[in-house]
């Protein structure tokens, strides 16, 4: 009698029966539902007062959510948006560690050590007098490339239409 319920028990341990398999399968539905729940109220409440990092690592750990859910369709939605976002997280956070970058090189050109000028060794700049000149001189070398071209044409017998 004990062989037989031995036998018994292993054969229910491999096969599962059918009420268990269903209640496995509500589990996992209401866990993908749960999951995309969070995902989807982490995407709707969007950045809010949070910094670049803190809200890409909420992102990555929606990635992460989203990659858990069973079905096909919603997983794929899902992803698609939490890419996009994550990539947009991810841009403006090197956008701002460039312009970072770049105030404070210029911070540094500004405050130069051992007294030196900042102009030190570079072109003089232009004021606009000499910009000025430098334009009327641009406008008359055009206007006699013009008149030379006007003369080049009448001579060959082509006018100017």
């Amino acid at each position: 009698i004990l062989r037989q319920r031995r036998k018994l028990a292993e054969q229910i341990q491999q096969f599962p029966s059918e009420a268990g398999s269903d209640a496995d399968q509500g589990k996992e539905e209401m866990s993908d539902i749960k999951l995309m729940k969070e995902v989807d109220e982490v995407m709707n409440s969007g950045q809010g007062s949070l910094s670049f990092e803190q809200y890409l690592e909420k992102l990555l750990l929606c990635s992460d959510k989203v990659q858990q859910i069973h079905h096909p369709a919603a997983r794929k939605k899902r992803a698609h948006v939490v890419s996009a976002e994550i990539r947009k997280c991810r841009r403006k956070i090197s956008l701002d560690q460039k312009q970072q970058e770049s105030t404070q090189e210029e911070e540094k050109s500004r405050t130069r050590k051992g007294g030196k000028t900042p102009n030190k060794g570079r072109k003089r700049m232009r004021s606009t007098e000499d910009e000025e000149e430098t334009k009327d001189e641009d406008n008359d070398k055009k206007e006699e490339e013009e008149e030379e071209e006007e003369e080049d044409g009448k001579k060959t017998g082509k006018g100017i239409a």
